[in-house]
């Protein structure tokens, strides 16, 4: 896989970059043919340079392809230049297995991804790709000249020659491709100006510029081996140091073109014999390319310098600006325990700021520490101080740094030895004063509690007799008002039955003719006594219930039983008030095991309310099955229960006032009976109303009573 970094020709389609070998091949190899003093010795073959740098650009499973593009090139190349077909294929081959050599070896050695970015590559490129794959294809290609001639030319003389020329074509051509295509820069880093950029640039171009018109020069007046063009090192290694290694790799591609541009013009000139050609081409071969290793190598180690330093740079702003973020105060000193580096939080915390830190250092006797006791604690005994001294760390440390206002800081401290020559210890103060002034306030309460804590049984051993007192005095009072309820209303009952009883063979007219007048005095007088005796009925029900005396009879009998035997006596009064009266009860009845005599009593209280309450309109029962409870509810459309009477509904002798202003008719202990005996069944009573809307009452009992239910 190419890298992320990889350029846009090795993100083109496999048949686009195959096509553009094919042709840059053909270019170059016309460039390197111009470039050579005869048709025979190359003195400088950049299409070595490109296919190397093409194939280290992209994966190694698309080398055949390229390496077919970049072989039909070269015998394109060759067949343009009149060479023999055997001959081209063998030039062909030789240049092909250098490419192929080369890119194998930088990748096995030197990692999948090919970049200059430390000398350690540049030096091992140029072993592996520029000398030792170009010496395997000079010596297949120098076979085939040497064969071709029919032994016109001396092997060992081509072979240099065509060795030096590949091993120029890779050291100038192929640095600038992976430069290029792995996007090297030749900005400085933290050069992100766009101004300085170009000003850069610019230099860059005119520096090489003027060394390629040096190098013509140079070569031109000087002579092919004059000494003169060792001038030409130091602005090229100021190019190398101010670019980097894609400026550097530029540069000297560029000056290899002028001088052998140079040598070329000058061949015919100096009237030479061909030995003389030959020495002079392999000294400006050797020359170039070590001037190219030279720069490259510099240019890289330059920048790696560079990097190095802003990585350092970054590195300790980063370290500072963490050092000045931590909510901890951290203090350094030197072996000595001199402070050399504090943060502003322990300035802070200490009360002293750097520079005074650093006068009195870690253990001088300026500074006032206290123990958690309030006992002054000896510079000996320092966290800070014992950590230098011994050697080893010291974590956790309690104590209060007095300052110079009198108030006390309270700190938690640890310190460490640094490792590192030069340094002492890291100290880490952390700001403990709430904790300890928590634990302080703690103390006082746990003294307190403890005072407390002293006198509590007597306390409560006096409150627990004044409890049973009052709870005997109310017992009393309960079974008092118990028997005088019982009492009083057993009295009233006996006479107001008779009342009743003689009242009603009065208006029989049993004892005689009575007038319309005296009827109506005696009605009234009977309504009185029914009225009485419902009220004594009631308190007896209310003290039979608040005693315990009033026992579960428990039968099994159903639902549509129960609801029955209600509808028969609530029946004839609705129907008087032309009230519309709704039971729903299912489909299937429930069978339960319970009180029905206490369960109807409810039901029948719960619906004597709803057809008292209602002038219009209807009045529902309902039950249904939920699990293994039955939820009864009655509801009607009358006046409603307003929202704040609610929570006090089912309180004895509670009556919510009518909205007409007439007094509520009954005792008010309907529904607090009502209730009373929902908890003995184990069930609940619940009410939901609004004013004006009507109200729903809800009584949810078990299917079947148990002890359990009974007693809670």
């Amino acid at each position: 896989m190419t890298s992320p970094h990889a350029s846009v020709f090795g993100r083109l389609p496999l048949w686009v970059r195959a096509a553009l070998l094919f042709l840059g091949y053909v270019v170059a190899a016309e460039l390197g043919n111009r470039l050579s003093v005869q048709q025979t010795f190359s003195t400088f073959w950049p299409p070595a340079g490109l296919v190397l740098g093409v194939l280290l650009l992209t994966r190694p499973r698309d080398w055949p392809i390229l390496i077919a593009a970049a072989f039909a090139g070269n015998v394109a190349s060759d067949l343009l230049h009149g060479r023999e077909l055997l001959v081209t294929l063998g030039f062909s081959t030789a240049n092909t297995v250098e490419a192929l050599a080369g890119a194998a070896l930088a990748r096995r050695f030197l990692g999948k991804r090919m970049t200059f970015d430390s000398p350690t590559k540049v030096l091992g490129f140029t072993a592996l790709a520029a000398l030792a794959a170009t010496a395997l294809g000079a010596t297949i290609g120098s076979a085939v000249v040497v064969a071709s001639s029919a032994g016109q030319a001396a092997y060992l003389d081509v072979w240099p020659t065509w060795w030096l020329g590949d091993v120029l074509g890779v050291l100038l051509v192929t640095p600038v491709l992976i430069t290029w295509g792995t996007r090297a820069s030749i900005d400085r880093p933290g050069d992100t100006h766009r101004p300085g950029r170009l000003m850069r640039g610019a230099s860059v171009i005119a520096g090489s510029a003027a060394l390629v018109v040096a190098g013509w020069v140079v070569v031109v007046n000087g002579g092919i081996t004059a000494g003169l063009k060792f001038l030409l090192f130091p602005p090229a290694a100021m190019i190398a140091w101010w670019a980097g290694p894609l400026g550097a790799a530029l540069s000297t591609l560029g000056l290899a073109i002028s001088s052998n541009l140079a040598l070329v013009s000058m061949v015919p000139r100096l009237g030479l014999v061909e030995g003389d050609i030959r020495r002079n081409i392999l000294l400006l071969q050797a020359f170039l390319a070590a001037i190219a290793f030279t720069t490259q190598m510099l240019a890289v180690a330059m920048e790696r310098s560079r990097h190095s330093a802003e990585e350092a740079r970054v590195a300790a702003q980063k370290y500072r600006l963490l050092l000045e973020e931590l909510p901890v105060g951290v203090t350094i000193t030197d072996e000595m325990g001199v402070v050399i580096e504090t943060s502003r939080r322990a300035a802070q915390i200490l009360g002293a700021c750097d520079d005074l830190q650093r006068e009195r250092g870690i253990g001088g006797a300026e500074w006032t520490i206290v123990r958690p006791d309030r006992t002054l604690l000896p510079a000996s005994e320092f966290a800070s101080v014992r950590a230098l001294e011994e050697g080893v760390p010291v974590s956790g440390q309690e104590m209060g740094v007095v300052k110079d206002d009198g108030t006390i800081t309270w700190v938690s401290v640890s310190a460490a030895p640094i490792p590192v020559p030069g340094y002492g210890v890291a100290v880490i103060y952390g700001d403990v004063t709430s904790e300890v002034e928590a634990r302080e306030d703690l103390r006082r309460s746990e003294a307190e509690l403890s005072m407390a804590r002293d006198n509590l049984e007597e306390e409560v051993a006096r409150r627990t007799l004044e409890l049973e007192w009052a709870n005997r005095d109310l017992l009393e009072a309960n079974e008092t008002k118990s028997r005088f309820l019982a009492n009083v209303s057993h009295e009233l009952r006996t006479p107001l039955n008779s009342v009743i009883g003689f009242t009603g063979v009065m208006l029989q007219g049993l004892t005689g003719p009575i007038s319309e007048e005296q009827r109506g005095q005696l009605a009234m007088v009977k309504r009185s006594g029914q009225r009485l005796l419902a009220l004594v009925n009631d308190l007896l029900d209310l003290t039979r219930v608040d005693a315990g005396k009033d026992a579960l009879e428990v039968s099994e009998f159903t639902s549509a039983e129960l609801l029955e035997q209600v509808v028969e006596m609530v029946g004839p009064s609705a129907s008087a008030k032309r009230l519309a009266f709704d039971v729903e009860c299912g489909a299937e009845p429930i069978t339960m095991r319970s009180d029905q005599r206490k369960l109807q009593q409810v039901l029948l209280n719960l619906l004597v309310n709803a057809v008292k309450f209602t002038a219009s309109g209807t009045v529902a029962l309902s039950c249904e099955q939920v699990g293994e409870r039955v939820i009864f509810r009655v509801s009607d459309t009358g006046i409603g229960i307003p929202e704040e009477e609610l929570l006090s509904i089912m309180d004895e002798f509670h009556q919510v006032d009518r909205a007409d202003g007439m007094k509520p008719e009954g005792t008010g202990l309907g529904l607090a009976i009502s209730c009373r005996l929902a908890l003995l069944l184990g069930g609940t009573l619940s009410a939901e109303s609004a004013l004006g809307e009507g109200s729903v009452f809800t009584l949810d009992v078990p299917m079947v009573i148990t002890p359990r239910d009974a007693a809670s």
